[in-house]
């Protein structure tokens, strides 16, 4: 990584020691062919103006912590749960109807 940065830093010197520093930097023309040559986001000035740098990305102020909602999942089948239940709800009948005999 510090080498590609080097390399980048390197060629953007030279590409300002060549043909100019931002403020002038002419470009090749069809009439004028002292200039940079290159087009578009491949002039490294160019690119470095697409790129705003006028915002501040630093850190926030306070301490902010990311929030997640975790659900978690039943341990039972759907199918051993629904039986289970229908077990129950059995067995509260019958209780219900002995109550109701007595």
């Amino acid at each position: 990584m510090k080498t590609n940065f080097t390399d980048t830093l390197n060629k953007y010197n030279r590409h300002i020691a060549e043909y100019g520093p931002p403020d002038n930097h002419p470009y090749a023309t069809r009439s004028n062919s002292n200039g940079c040559p290159l087009i578009g986001r491949a002039c490294p000035l160019k690119a470095d103006k697409v790129v705003d740098y006028s915002g501040d990305y630093g850190f926030p102020e306070g301490n902010v912590y990311a929030k997640s909602n975790i659900s978690k999942s039943d341990v039972e089948e759907p199918g051993m749960k629904a039986a289970r239940e229908a077990k129950e709800l059995t067995r509260a009948n019958t209780e219900m109807k002995r109550t109701n005999d007595l």
